[in-house]
């Protein structure tokens, strides 16, 4: 994931980008209750979905 954001490796500026992307709206937690869960993951919203789709179509 942090190759695919820009980022050299697993570090603060992959934290720092996941808690934008959340507070954008962008992705979502896959358990919101459980932010700290060990099985935690990330999914793309819609509105996610829709940059990604209008990133790629301009490239």
């Amino acid at each position: 994931m942090a190759t695919t954001l820009g980022l050299r490796s697993k570090t603060g500026a992959l934290k720092r980008t996941l808690n934008e992307l959340l507070g954008n709206g962008l992705i979502e937690l896959t358990i919101p209750d459980k932010p700290g869960n060990r099985l935690q993951r990330y999914r793309l919203t819609r509105a996610g979905t829709e940059v990604l789709k209008n990133t790629e179509e301009k490239t």
